[in-house]
């Protein structure tokens, strides 16, 4: 049996994944032209080109930023370190993104940050750490210290296929399918204070018939692309009334200070300014009614700099309303 060095193996397990599986990337500095600062991915350039062996800056936490993003979208990115003490520089993102995604929001990015760690190469404090410890207690995160050259091949190919937290509950929340009813509302609750002695704000919701015949709906529909994409088991977990707040289900409902051209029917006029108070603007999803889709963050946002616009160059100037309706 011939002599394989950890460099060789590692090396040889990097080839062998980034040819059997396309979605496979190898990211980080040095890794193309220079071939790494170990030479570890010497000749994969040649091999699988720039779309697939990505140079960067001098910069871990982009690094493992732009993995994480490539590990949501679908590709198996194998990050980089040149040493692994720069680890800590993506110490957030690999324990509140990689680590948490699938907790959060079903969302796993199957990615490998791999590196050399500890002393022995006169490599001074920053290139001698052993930081491992740091992710061993996070759930969520697998950490791997190979012992041989044959661990380090096999425990490298296995982490690249692994599809650890990759699982997929088809169902759906209540995301752009809530739609407003005259049950569904926020008032001033009559019991329950601050302890400036204000009420509270108390906000009356439950399902409709269309937000749970919509949720079996897209629920079927997801369990079918879920099937064709291979999943070994699906599990159906269909949405029950009634709306319980002691499961998370959604914060991005919309309405309560209602958007319009008739103060009769709306609260705030199309530059989010109120009806009734001048001086007090509304910035945010309450103004629409209705949940355009999903959660509207780009037309808030652009409201909101509409807004800012109006403020600036007209209300400052002139501090009544902006329409008299």
């Amino acid at each position: 049996m011939a002599e394989t060095t950890y460099l060789e193996a590692i090396r040889q397990a990097l080839f062998e994944e980034m040819d059997r599986d396309p979605a496979v990337v190898l990211i980080g500095e040095d890794v193309g032209v220079y071939g790494g600062a170990f030479k570890v991915s010497e000749g994969l350039l040649e091999k699988f080109g720039w779309e697939r062996v990505i140079e960067t800056p001098i910069s871990e936490s982009a690094i493992v930023g732009a993995a994480v993003g490539m590990g949501y979208a679908g590709l198996r990115p194998v990050a980089e370190m040149q040493f692994i003490d720069f680890i800590a520089c993506c110490f957030n993102q690999i324990t509140n993104f990689v680590a948490k995604g699938h907790y959060l929001w079903n969302a796993p990015a199957p990615l490998v940050v791999r590196g050399p760690s500890g002393g022995g190469v006169h490599g001074g404090p920053f290139h001698s750490a052993n930081p491992e410890m740091y992710f061993v207690h996070t759930p969520g995160l697998k950490v791997i210290y190979p012992s041989t050259p044959y661990d380090a091949k096999g425990l490298l190919k296995a982490a690249v296929r692994d599809n650890y937290l990759s699982s997929v509950v088809p169902g759906t929340g209540v995301h752009g399918s809530f739609y407003s009813y005259r049950d569904v509302y926020l008032d001033l609750d009559p019991t329950y204070k601050d302890r400036f002695g204000r009420p509270l704000v108390r906000l009356t919701i439950d399902f409709h018939d269309n937000e749970l015949k919509q949720n079996v709906f897209l629920t079927d529909k997801f369990a079918e692309i879920i099937r064709a994409m291979g999943a070994h088991t699906v599990d159906k977990q269909y949405r029950k009334g009634p709306y319980d707040s002691t499961d998370y289900q959604t914060t991005h409902l919309n309405g309560g200070a209602i958007m319009g051209t008739d103060p009769s029917t709306s609260a705030i006029n199309r530059y989010l300014q109120s009806w009734d108070v001048p001086n007090l603007f509304v910035m945010g999803a309450s103004a629409f009614p209705q949940n355009p889709g999903y959660n509207p963050t780009g037309t808030v946002a652009a409201l909101a700099y509409w807004s800012a616009a109006a403020i600036r160059k007209q209300y400052l100037k002139n501090p009544a309303p902006l329409i008299h309706a």
